[in-house]
């Protein structure tokens, strides 16, 4: 601009504009633009004969917020220096908060607190109630990374009716967040989900700029419970909007937060990469706090990586010693015990018991992270000492409270997830027991460690009618998308509706909490006496190999299977060939050869699973326990289990409840449903219609989703031929094709008496998603979550035409009174394109 002419008076007003100007340049993520304009104000105001001190203090305070907010940490804590000189006492308030944000924002949380502990008391309670809000939420935020959260939780107390008293939509909708951010840290996930849900709701109308650092805080929660992948995509969609913004300080922390994804989910590399590019950015803003934080998962996924652990445990050491400095004391632990995990793996116990006898005990406030990773690192320090009988306290102690903590969320997608925490303690558990070769032990820890969540109660949710809606309004969309892709118009927006219902219906089940309650572990005793004459296998990953435990009455042995990767190739082949023999398309020279093919898959995997089992399990009935691929495997089509009774379940635990849940499908009624689209399906319901006594049988326009449900809340059985699809990505969203749209897994917990029995006779709706802990989520496993005891299904496709008459074939046999199990191996003992799998119980 142009100065004033003739040393006449100072243009105030100019002065005044160009404050005004550099304020909402920096609100408007224009810092360079605003140091501008906030220096030309300086500028003017140095040619008046009588400068405004205050005046000069004011542009200086906005001047010193503007370099902040370009990485210029130490002018801008210089300027704020200089505008304490300049204010008068009455606005030092603004001064305070404003340094005291600073501070929070470059990590140093205990100055932060001085500084806004100084604010607070120059703002009255009466007066400033807008300064003195933004004081509060801000000191809030310091509390909760010190992990004071009663003094966190008083603040936002306080901070909350001064929001709304005075209408300031901003601060209360950080208010809500660091509400959730509150819950996040004492442990309660549906809460924390629930907030960050509401804030993120009311900011995309009224804060829109402020979102993706909401988002960032969901992502944090996420992975609290093991979602990763989720995790990972929030944390890409925050990035994304973060980059349109330039907002440097979260960018990194969101680089940081992609970097702790990727180690949950073991993609170490990817881990190291977002860490160092968080790390490079927080330290050209001078943050060296979070740059720690950055570094210390470099660290833990360069462990992952394979590499050499005592470079690592000294540095881990050096992290957690500037952690502590700064007040990071959860952190500064964290670095500790990993550090004594990595000294462990060097063989330097001793340096591990000097970390460990630092740390002392867990304490009351201590996080997730912090408890499951005390408990793997006191184990494997007691595993290198050899006192067996101190690894399995911490070890059973570790599983023990993971699922005491699981037990307090309500959705079966969080409860599966969550295992993920407890994969090293449960790995640690099992190859031990292998190794020292203890069959019983090896069944014991086994049992403790896969697939928790179908020890719960599930939760029933109370009438919700936006999820309710929001079901219906995915249903209506999908009805559209298909008719858009037959006429071949566009369908990209379809697609993006159906997935935010989709993503809707999702996150309303996580708000839900659970029950402390849940079914014991099935002992070996409890199990043997329930076996009977049967005999059970399960199937356990040691690292890379497979092994074996087989259970009978009288006896227990281990055995090793071989290499799982290879077993799982040989299993991926057979699924291939199986899914060809259903296409009819197929002509009868290829399905001949793809036949022959299929039966050498079958052989191949009977060799590897069945056969070295064979001299303890005789011809008995099999209960199988499957583990990771294996939870896909058509048992019935392999040589030696062909033609035998084999029931398939999650767990010894899961399997004996299952037991004692059944009822004979004759004593109650039988529900009989044909979807649109089976070939075969009304002349197969016809067939079934003459084995029960006044079944209720919906075909046509008549098998909606709501006459299903309402037919299967109390019934005896329920068969359906439907068309179906898994969705691995969305387990709870696989579905059953009916009339006017999809029945899928969310609908289920609309049932409140589930179906004793359910025959899903077309397509592949067998199939699950297995997560760590062998923790299965999908359609099969819903209905035997909610509470069905058997579950008759296919694991591959299914020719239509062959189903009817193996289905007549099964339902003659179970009117006869003969098990499900037993029903459906001799119902399909002649037929490889028929691979039916019962689960649950038999």
């Amino acid at each position: 601009m142009t100065g004033h002419a003739g040393g006449g008076p100072v243009p105030i007003a100019a002065i005044r504009r160009l404050h005004a100007l550099g304020v909402r340049s920096t609100a408007a993520y224009q810092p360079a633009t605003a140091v501008r304009h906030l220096n030309e104000a300086l500028a003017l105001l140095d040619t008046s004969p009588a400068p405004d001190n205050a005046l000069r203090g004011r542009i200086t305070l906005s001047l010193a917020h503007a370099e902040a907010e370009l990485g210029h940490i130490a002018t801008a804590l210089s300027l704020f220096d200089r505008a304490e000189r300049l204010l008068p006492d009455i606005e030092s308030g603004v001064l305070f908060g404003q340094r005291g944000l600073l501070l929070l924002r470059t990590g140093r949380l205990a100055d932060a607190v001085r500084q806004l502990d100084q604010a607070l008391a120059v703002l009255p309670a009466g007066k400033e109630p807008v300064e003195r809000a933004k004081v509060l939420l801000n000191r809030s935020t310091a509390y909760l990374f010190l992990g004071k959260l009663r003094l966190a939780r008083a603040d936002l107390v306080e901070c909350e009716p001064l929001a709304r008293s005075h209408q300031l939509s901003s601060i209360a909708i950080k208010v809500t967040q660091n509400l959730g951010y509150h819950d996040l840290a004492a442990g309660n996930i549906p809460g924390a989900l629930a907030h960050l849900d509401d804030a993120a709701r009311r900011c995309a109308d009224e804060l829109p700029s402020y979102l993706p650092v909401i988002i960032l805080d969901k992502a944090r929660a996420l992975l609290t419970v093991g979602l990763a992948d989720d995790a990972d995509r929030e944390a890409g969609h925050a990035l994304t909007l973060l980059a349109r913004q330039r907002l440097t300080e979260e960018r990194a922390e969101t680089e940081l937060v992609r970097a702790q994804a990727a180690l949950v989910a073991n993609r170490p590399d990817a881990a190291r990469r977002w860490a160092r590019q968080a790390q490079r950015r927080f330290a050209r803003r001078a943050n060296t706090t979070w740059a720690n934080l950055a570094a210390l998962t470099e660290v833990r996924a360069a462990f992952a990586a394979g590499a050499a652990a005592l470079p690592l445990a000294r540095r881990s050491r050096v992290i957690a010693e500037r952690l502590a400095e700064h007040g990071l004391a959860g952190d500064s632990r964290v670095a500790l015990l990993f550090a004594a995990r990595a000294y462990v793996a060097a063989g330097d116990t001793a340096a591990a018991d000097d970390v460990v006898r630092g740390l002392r005990r867990l304490r009351p406030d201590d996080p997730v992270e912090v408890r499951l990773l005390w408990w793997l690192t006191n184990a494997e320090l007691a595993h290198r000492g050899k006192r067996r009988r101190l690894r399995s306290r911490y070890v059973g102690t570790g599983l023990a409270w993971l699922h005491r903590h699981r037990s307090l969320l309500g959705s079966l997608d969080l409860q599966t997830a969550i295992a993920v925490h407890g994969r090293e303690l449960a790995g640690l558990a099992v190859r031990t027991a292998i190794d020292d070769g203890r069959p019983a032990a090896v069944f014991s820890w086994t049992e403790r460690a896969r697939a928790q969540a179908f020890r719960l109660c599930p939760v029933t949710p109370p009438a919700d009618p936006r999820t309710a809606q929001a079901l219906e309004d995915l249903r209506h969309v999908d009805y559209a998308l298909r008719d858009a892709e037959l006429r071949r118009e566009p369908t990209t927006r379809l697609r993006a509706d159906r997935g935010k219902l989709e993503q809707r219906i999702r996150e309303g089940a996580w708000f839900r909490g659970g029950y402390a309650a849940s079914a014991p572990i099935a002992t070996l005793a409890a199990t043997r006496k329930a076996l009977g004459d049967r005999a059970l296998v399960a199937y356990l990953r040691d690292d890379g190999d497979l092994a074996a435990l087989v259970l009978t009455a009288h006896r227990t042995e281990l055995t090793n299977l071989g290499p799982y990767g290879l077993i799982a190739e040989t299993h991926r082949r057979l699924r291939v060939d199986l899914d060809m023999l259903a296409d009819e398309r197929v002509v009868a020279r290829t399905a001949d050869a793809i036949l022959t093919s299929a039966r050498r898959q079958s052989a191949r995997l009977a060799q590897q699973l069945i056969e070295p089992v064979l001299p303890v399990i005789g011809d008995r009935e099999l209960v199988i326990l499957p583990t990771g691929a294996l939870h896909g495997v058509p048992w019935l089509q392999l040589p030696g289990a062909r033609g035998r009774p084999v029931v398939v379940a999650p767990s010894a635990t899961a399997w004996i409840a299952a037991d004692q849940r059944r009822l004979d499908p004759n004593g109650s009624c039988a529900v009989l449903v044909a979807g649109p689209g089976i070939v075969q399906g009304e002349r197969e319901l016809a067939s079934l219609a003459t084995v029960y006594r006044d079944p209720t049988v919906l075909s046509g326009v008549d098998a909606t989703v709501p006459a299903t449900l309402h037919s299967m809340d109390g019934a005896g059985l329920v068969h359906i031929a439907a068309h179906g699809h898994h969705q691995p990505d969305n387990p709870l969203f696989s579905s059953l094709e009916l009339s006017g749209g999809r029945l899928m897994g969310y609908d289920l917990q609309q049932v409140h008496r589930p179906p004793a029995h359910v025959i899903l006779s077309a397509c592949d709706v067998g199939r699950s998603t297995v997560r760590h802990g062998d923790e299965m989520l999908g359609l099969v496993a819903a209905m035997l979550y909610f509470g069905s005891a058997t579950v008759v299904a296919s694991l591959v496709r299914v020719a239509d035409p062959a189903v009817p008459e193996t289905m007549a074939r099964y339902h003659r046999a179970l009117a006869r009174g003969m098990p499900p199990a037993r029903a459906i191996a001799e119902a399909t003992v002649h037929d490889i394109a028929a691979p039916f799998v019962c689960f649950g119980a038999g």
